[in-house]
């Protein structure tokens, strides 16, 4: 039974192959891609919520929002 595919599926197959495999490809791949460096393969740690509370704690007295005791506190609080 002929269906005229013809010579141009013959082109058209490998090519949606080759972008089938591609796209199976950075599937596997994306997921290491978010929680790993590029250059040093090792995973990249992200602040603790914390650990910036504790910055933004320090910043705030250091520009005299907060006093002495509401510091020591919230910092308690904080650890």
């Amino acid at each position: 039974m002929w269906f005229g595919w013809g010579w141009g599926f013959m082109l058209f197959a490998p090519i949606c192959l080759i972008l089938i495999a591609i796209g199976i490809y950075y599937a596997f791949t994306s997921g290491h891609r978010k929680s790993y460096s590029c250059l040093t393969h090792t995973p990249q740690t992200q602040p603790t919520s914390s650990g910036r509370a504790l910055e933004i704690l320090k910043e705030r007295y250091a520009k005299g929002e907060i006093t002495r005791e509401q510091y020591q506190q919230m910092k308690n609080e904080l650890t």
